[in-house]
């Protein structure tokens, strides 16, 4: 069960049940204590205990309150405090669903307290170490590191954490199917809990005990310990284990050919699984459900629970999906920062030997013409002497004769030095060779991104509106769609429901590959809220797109503020003739109109000044607005990277001309507008990037 790892994580930092209000009277305690205490050691602490009581609450203020205490305990070199420190920092990372940098600071903290050889705290971070791994189901990693604690743990005699890990190394095993050895260490957790009066692990290991006796067919032995397992859950105030073991119990039924019952346990799992918001238990036992239906030829119920379990199941997919984009967007960072500093690193090396390999050539040129002159010299003093002293000839010509030597001896090694000033530069163009091959590989990856990207362009494309279909009921109309990068964060969305046109444009937040999946995400939900659930009302929709968008993303818990701006239209025919009602609400975005009677003059219903998603102002309310325009009128919504276009002067676009643009040619054919409008976006950027991506539909009523 993944998410047992976490929640077992939190339980060994608190050992007591959930209590949100002592949690916070904790804090409040702590901030208290935290204004008057000096900046030593105590601090540290304090700090790294505020990390601890804002887990699960706030993961900005768990994360801020790590990384002072991190700054503090380098600062005053207080080891123990730095390795805790770095650890809180992974466990922030956690609640993010960011394993790579939640690892990346658990073995900061392993290094640290290795080097202290600490070894209690050492059995603790090798323990939450295997748990990160046990969350990307890296099992082998997973049971090395828990090992690793499990044997320290044992050398220290310290009952507590062997028994904690012991109940770590059942999930992973159970998880492998390997039911003999995960019923070995759950009975040995059991075991040591019930000495140790731990009511946690107690009543955890008995009920995995009793599981697994379930998938050996052992059902008598299974259900007597599920039974103790639920009570002793219900008496500690376990909530999440009594829905996830109550599920499973109602799975045991089921196998038995108990229907009764496992109905009774199924229903009893779910309603605790929803109530405690335990998506994977619901989708469990929603499955459950189904199959007892289907086995009783209920038809009607077991439909009725299948729908269900889709619908949950797709929504715990989402979730899934947006963590591991985070977090290969992460990797691929980090990867890319590494390469760039390798290629930085190699290129100073081969600067670096140049530079010495020409000092040491002007250095030996320096000295061969030194000892050159030297030699001139001395031959031309000799001369003289020989000259005036022709007696001492024999004695001028020994020593001339000397200095000769020396001479062969300098070329000599000179002629060595050249030789090594050749090996170094072969050296050098080795080193260079390297480099040509490692560009060669990036230039690999970055084309395998590059065609993966592509396909990314054609998936999203496919989502779009077919421009076939779209003309049966909505003929006249134009779309400038001008992604940033490949993909984009803009889309638009037309459709025709029960008589009822629908235009819809969406800004989401950023661009490219982020951009693109939030786009994904907002195309679903606008086909559920409209398609599927019938809501018809602008202003409705977007209350309906903005709660999804905050529960399917758990903004609230994780701190994340992606979301969109968004402008919708819904179009229906007037009764009395042949004008056009049109019902508008935006997000951020607004409307603009030219009516056929009053050409060249062009109004704006602006749009609300509240976003879709992240955390908004609850008392600002989405309004839908309403007017009558006659045949052959124009209006026109979109993003606002048209706008915010800038050129060489960095001067933007701009409302203001675009306005102007708009009511100038309103009433030229739709080819003719689209071109017109292009042109002076063109003529307007020349050779500047473009910034955002852009968006603008334009529609003829």
């Amino acid at each position: 069960m993944k998410q047992t790892c976490l929640i077992l994580l939190w339980t060994f930092y608190c050992l007591i049940p959930d209590q949100t209000n002592a949690q916070s009277r904790e804090i409040d305690s702590l901030i208290q204590q935290l204004q008057v205490v000096k900046a030593d050691s105590q601090k540290v602490a304090l700090l790294n205990k505020l990390s601890y009581a804002f887990y699960g609450v706030d993961v900005k203020q768990e994360k801020a309150y790590a990384e002072q205490a991190l700054e503090l305990a380098q600062k005053i070199g207080y080891k123990k405090g730095e390795a805790s420190a770095y650890k809180n920092i992974g466990v922030s990372y956690i609640s993010q669903a960011n394993y790579t940098k939640a690892l990346e600071y658990y073995f900061k903290a392993l290094k640290i307290v290795e080097y202290t050889q600490d070894k209690a705290y050492i059995a603790w971070v090798f323990n939450d170490i295997g748990m990160v791994y046990y969350e990307q189901a890296e099992y082998s990693q997973a049971l090395k590191h828990f090992f690793k604690g499990l044997t320290l743990a044992r050398e220290l005699n310290h009952s507590p954490k062997i028994a904690l890990i012991s109940a770590s190394i059942t999930e992973v095993y159970y998880a492998q199917k390997d039911y003999d050895n995960a019923l070995i260490y759950s009975q040995k957790a059991l075991e040591i809990s019930s000495k140790n009066n731990n009511q946690f692990i107690k009543y955890f290991s008995m009920g995995y005990v009793g599981l697994i006796y379930g998938k050996k067919h052992e059902y008598d032995k299974a259900i007597a310990l599920l039974k103790k397992t639920l009570a002793g859950f219900e008496m500690i105030g376990k909530q999440y284990y009594k829905a996830y073991f109550s599920v499973r119990f109602g799975n045991i039924y089921l196998q038995q050919g108990n229907t009764i019952l496992a109905e009774k346990y199924l229903k009893q799992g779910v309603a605790t699984a929803k109530k405690i918001k335990s998506d994977r238990d619901v989708v469990e036992g929603l499955q459950g459900l189904y199959q007892l239906y289907k086995a009783q030829d209920n038809p009607r119920k077991a439909l009725k629970f299948h729908e269900q379990f889709i619908l949950w199941k797709d929504s715990i997919f989402n979730q899934q999906k947006v963590k591991e984009i985070a977090n290969l967007q992460t990797i691929y960072e980090v990867e890319k920062k590494q390469q760039e500093n390798e290629l930085l690193l190699k290129d100073k090396e081969i600067q670096d030997k140049k530079l010495k390999a020409s000092k040491a050539t002007q250095e030996k040129q320096f000295y061969f013409l030194v000892a050159v002159s030297g030699a001139s010299v001395f031959t031309l003093v000799f001369a003289v002497i020989l000259f005036g002293y022709y007696r001492s000839k024999k004695k001028a010509n020994a020593l001339l004769t000397s200095l000769n030597s020396e001479l062969h001896l300098q070329k000599d090694e000179i002629s060595v030095q050249n030789e090594e000033l050749y090996q170094q530069q072969e050296e050098i163009l080795a080193q260079q060779e390297a480099i040509e091959v490692k560009n060669k590989e990036l230039g690999k990856k970055n084309e395998l991104i590059f065609q993966s990207l592509k396909v990314a362009k054609n998936i999203q494309a496919a989502t779009f509106p077919s421009q076939a279909r779209v003309s049966r009921f909505l003929p006249d109309y134009f779309v400038i769609y001008r992604p940033k990068d490949i993909v984009s964060g803009d889309f638009y969305w037309i459709e025709q429901v029960e008589g009822k046109r629908f235009v819809v444009a969406v800004d989401c937040t950023g661009h490219g590959v982020p951009g693109a999946f939030m786009s994904m995400v907002a195309n679903t939900l606008l086909d559920n809220i409209i398609k599927v659930n019938k809501v018809f009302n602008p202003s409705e929709i977007l209350d309906y797109l903005h709660v999804n968008i905050t529960n399917g993303l758990k903004q609230e818990q994780t701190g994340n503020n992606s979301g969109m701006d968004v402008a919708i239209c819904v179009m229906e025919e007037a009764s009395s003739n042949h004008d056009i009602c049109l019902s508008f609400a935006g997000a951020k975005r607004p409307l603009f109109y030219v009516s056929v009677n009053k050409k060249h003059t062009l109004n704006t219903l602006e749009g609300t000044r509240r976003s879709i998603g992240g955390y908004q102002n609850e008392n600002i309310v989405f309004e839908t607005q309403q007017l009558t325009l006659p045949s052959g009128s124009m209006f026109y919504i979109g993003s606002d990277g048209l706008a915010d276009q800038n050129n060489k002067a960095r001067k933007k676009f701009g409302n203001r001309y675009l306005k102007q643009i708009l009511a100038e040619v309103a009433f030229l054919e739709l080819p003719q507008q689209k071109s017109h409008i292009e042109q002076m976006l063109d003529n307007h950027m020349e050779d500047c990037e473009q910034r955002d991506d852009i968006l603008l539909v334009g529609v003829q009523v």
